[in-house]
């Protein structure tokens, strides 16, 4: 009896054993799992066959496990797009990274993009990929009316979904399309920026598609993405438009304006030269000479900045000795002014540039710090080299600028003083604006230090451009000394 009962004692320990184990392992591998799913490992899966709660629980453990798979593809789907389409400014490119991301992130087969023009209640096609020539032909404009279901996307304002395009119900323009594609599914997603309607996206499958509630929300925020792009791409187009009208408008002006102030001045300064003229008709004429050739300069500063344009200058570098320039720039600025102008140089300074551009950008700088400066007092012309640029300062005596203006003195047209402030003469022309658009196209920096009541310099660097120590010392020796004033 010791015995029987022993055994069955252990058979029945035994038994308890493998049923927990049986039960355990289960619930080991879900553990396992969950912390596996944790660390980020989201193809980890279970594979329970219990036939109970616990393969029930490990069901909806690999369902939550692709609910996240698919979220966290998605997340890097939008950051991918976002990528591909921060940097884009052409609307067609747009289009094209528009197709691409669709196609790799979406699964579509065929994609139609339309521009839409609500005011005009109309669809523009603005690019495709598999869509037969026919297809395109029959959608290439579309009124907000049209049966198609990217015209009711626009009209809605909603996405809109076909999951099988053969089955009943489907209209008879998407069974042909069906028919010309071979496609089964369709997809339309309105694009809005801004709560704007820009456009209708509509993708192509050939198959059925099921379109689960967390996909529609993925086509939504994927249509806001390219709808961003694509209102940014229009905004852009506007603005060069709008600049390149600017440009068409200054060059006309300038045109239509030199050849009368040039007859105005010509005839003034001729009438300057006869002998039998009254101190009135001799103030008046001077007048208009003065304001003439002041309009002359302002129509050379129209056509050299249009020269200056963002991606229009072509520069006929050579290379020179900055040096050589700053006298002769020194030497006719000395003979127009009562100010000392003092020009300090030390050794050669080889620059690869236009010379007759950097003439005008030291001309400009000097004649904004005669502008500026009180009578009788002196403006400094420096020059010097660090870290392999040419530096050339100059710097007046004047009334200084505040530092709040100061970020503005290279914009056209501006005050750099308040109006009524100590030395106020008025708004900048084009002087200082054509020195940075000058410098900044030969690869160089200007800049501005100034205080209240301590005058102001104005500063410059190109790069340096070097050359045998032979031919440089002949052509600074050619050029004279290495300090002079005026």
């Amino acid at each position: 009896k010791l015995a029987a009962f022993s055994g069955i004692l252990l058979l029945n320990s035994l038994l308890a054993f493998l049923l927990a184990r049986y039960y355990s392992r289960p619930v080991h591998q879900l553990h396992l799992a969950a912390q596996a799913l944790g660390r980020g490992e989201m193809e980890r899966r279970v594979h329970i066959a219990t036939g109970d709660e616990l393969e029930a629980l490990g069901g909806a453990f690999n369902e939550m496990a692709d609910q996240l798979t698919q979220r966290q593809e998605r997340e890097l789907a939008l950051a991918r797009i976002s990528q591909a389409l921060v940097t884009e400014l052409e609307l067609e490119r747009i289009a094209r990274v528009v197709i691409e991301q669709s196609i790799n992130t979406l699964g579509a087969d065929a994609i139609g993009l339309w521009l839409a023009e609500p005011e005009r209640q109309e669809l523009t096609l603005l690019a495709s990929h598999r869509l037969t020539e026919a297809a395109e032909a029959g959608v290439r404009h579309l009124s907000f009316d049209a049966p198609q279901l990217f015209a009711r996307a626009a009209r809605e304002e909603r996405i809109q979904v076909i999951e099988d395009l053969l089955a009943d119900g489907a209209s008879p323009r998407s069974e042909q399309l069906s028919r010309e594609g071979g496609f089964r599914g369709l997809v339309a997603v309105p694009l809005h920026s801004r709560e704007r309607l820009v456009g209708v996206m509509a993708y192509f499958t050939r198959a059925p598609c099921h379109v689960s509630a967390g996909a529609l929300e993925f086509h939504t925020l994927v249509g806001r993405l390219f709808a961003v792009a694509i209102e940014k791409a229009r905004l852009f187009q506007e603005v060069r438009t709008a600049l390149r009208l600017r440009e068409e408008f200054m060059s006309a002006a300038a045109h239509e304006l030199k050849t009368p102030v040039t007859t105005i001045q010509t005839w003034a300064e001729l009438l300057l030269s006869l002998e039998a003229l009254t101190a009135r008709q001799q103030k008046g004429l001077t007048t208009i000479a003065r304001s003439t050739r002041r309009i002359t300069r302002l129509v050379e500063h129209l056509f050299a900045a249009m020269r200056m344009a963002p991606g229009t200058a072509a520069l006929e570098r050579q290379r020179f000795d900055l040096h050589g320039l700053l006298r002769e720039q020194v030497e006719k600025l000395a003979r127009t002014t009562e100010n000392p102008l003092r020009l300090e140089v030390s050794g050669p300074l080889f620059i690869h540039a236009e010379r007759q551009l950097v003439g005008e950008v030291v001309a400009h700088l000097v004649e904004n710090a005669l502008r500026y400066s009180p009578p009788g007092a002196p403006v400094e012309i420096r020059t010097w080299h660090t870290d392999g640029e040419a530096v050339v300062s100059v710097h007046d005596e004047g009334p200084g600028i505040p530092r709040e203006r100061q970020s503005y003195v290279f914009e056209p047209f501006y005050e750099p003083l308040p109006p009524g402030s100590p030395g106020y003469t008025g708004v900048v022309e084009l002087g200082l604006y054509l020195s940075r658009q000058i410098v900044e196209a030969h690869g160089g920096h200007i800049w501005l230090e100034s205080a209240p009541d301590e005058g102001s310099t104005f500063c410059f660097s190109l790069p340096l451009n070097a050359a045998p120590a032979a031919r440089d010392s002949h052509a600074h020796g050619q050029e004279g000394g290495s300090t002079s004033s005026h």
